[in-house]
């Protein structure tokens, strides 16, 4: 029994990583992306101060 209790603890944890990399994953994918939109959105604003300055 003891060794069925282990192998089944084995298991939950195991799941538990594999989720964690999933989420992990994601969570980098939407911190990329997230990223790449502020970036962008501040280079706009740079770019409409300049033509601000400019006229």
């Amino acid at each position: 029994m003891k060794e069925k209790i282990i192998y089944v603890d084995f298991i939950k944890k195991r799941r538990i990583t594999f989720i964690h990399f999933i989420i992990n994953k994601i969570a980098a994918l939407l911190i990329s992306k997230l990223r790449i939109l502020k970036t962008t959105s501040s280079e706009h604003i740079y770019v409409s101060k300049k033509k601000r300055i400019s006229n």
